[in-house]
């Protein structure tokens, strides 16, 4: 039920409660207040999101990029380790707005961002032979974006720069090398790679599709 809520899969609020009545009669009141509770949380969630947008309006700020958040708490939904991690600027500038809301909004109250989950996006792409939206994870886009800059880096240079620990930034590599969008230098494996193992861009990449799903979540 949490994927579904946390993921926009869910079928709608009231077919959601309908599940939890029937449920409510075979299983234990405190499995049942909990899956309750999830529920309100999405609700919630969604009139914070209505209150983010009039506080920018209020304010006369703009986003740089489409910009959508969740919030629940920590208590009602499980959540995988924090991942330390340098957001690219634009995405660094959503959060700082929103947190400078939120803080100001709920000042007990403290946020921690689940990058490594649930947290996805779409990247348009205008470096290959046609126009891809990549559908991806925020691990993913943040090492994608370094090529905006460079075709090439060391492993050491991606950690560095994204501020990721070496397992997490091998399984996002590992994600992006298997979707054929970056190659290893000396055709490594993920798990042979070191701190001077080189990464490059695939600028002859191809794919039949115009929007790919490459999203991989990272442990």
């Amino acid at each position: 039920m949490a994927h579904r809520l946390v993921n926009g899969m869910s079928s709608g609020k009231e077919a959601e409660f309908s599940m939890v009545e029937k449920m409510r009669l075979k299983l234990e009141f405190q499995y049942v207040s909990k899956l309750n509770r999830m529920l309100k949380d999405v609700a919630v969630s969604k009139e914070l999101a209505d209150k983010f947008n009039h506080f920018l309006a209020q304010k006369h700020l703009s986003l740089p990029l489409v910009f959508d958040i969740q919030v629940f708490a920590s208590v009602n939904f499980p959540s995988s380790n924090f991942t330390n991690l340098q957001l690219p600027t634009l995405l660094q500038k959503c959060v700082e707005i929103f947190e400078q809301f939120h803080n100001t909004t709920y000042p007990k109250r403290k946020l921690h961002w689940l990058h490594n989950s649930h947290s996805r996006g779409e990247i348009l792409s205008n470096c290959f032979k046609k126009p891809y939206c990549f559908k991806a994870t925020t691990l993913q886009m943040t090492v994608l974006l370094l090529f905006n800059s460079l075709d090439t880096y060391s492993i050491g240079e991606l950690a560095e720069l994204t501020k990721l620990g070496i397992n997490s930034l091998l399984q996002v590599l590992e994600s992006l090398i298997k979707a054929k969008i970056l190659i290893t230098g000396n055709g490594e494996k993920a798990v042979d790679l070191t701190n001077d193992s080189v990464i490059s861009l695939v600028k002859e990449y191809d794919n039949g599709r115009l929007h790919v799903n490459i999203a991989s979540p990272t442990k």
